[in-house]
């Protein structure tokens, strides 16, 4: 999971992390484009830090589960860990596939 967010943040972005947009050619390249890339080069790089912390945060919560030992507030605790972890993923998933639109519309 972490792979994708890595993978997904370098190709979207490596295109401004390399120059300008004049340096490497793109299509309808103008000067007021690279403003939005390096916008979205940052929001990418918090979406992705989110998206590990969420995965993360998973784990975590499996390894509660598992050493909960039947204790039903522990089982609690981990449960409520891992669905908060999984609303979190989804959010951000969410708000990357949200800001992803607005900049391409907005370019």
């Amino acid at each position: 999971m972490i792979q994708l967010f890595w993978h997904t943040y370098f190709l979207a972005s490596s295109h401004s992390l390399l120059g300008n947009c004049e340096d490497l050619d793109l299509p309808n390249c103008d000067n007021g484009e690279v403003g939005t890339l390096v916008l979205t080069d940052i929001l990418g790089i918090v979406f992705t830090v989110t998206g590990a912390l969420a995965v993360i945060f998973i784990f975590i919560g499996g390894f509660r589960y598992v050493l909960s030992g039947g204790n039903p507030q522990n089982t609690k605790t981990a449960w409520e860990t891992i669905l908060y972890a999984i609303v979190g993923l989804m959010v951000s998933i969410f708000a990357f596939a949200l800001v992803s639109f607005v900049a391409r519309q907005a370019s």
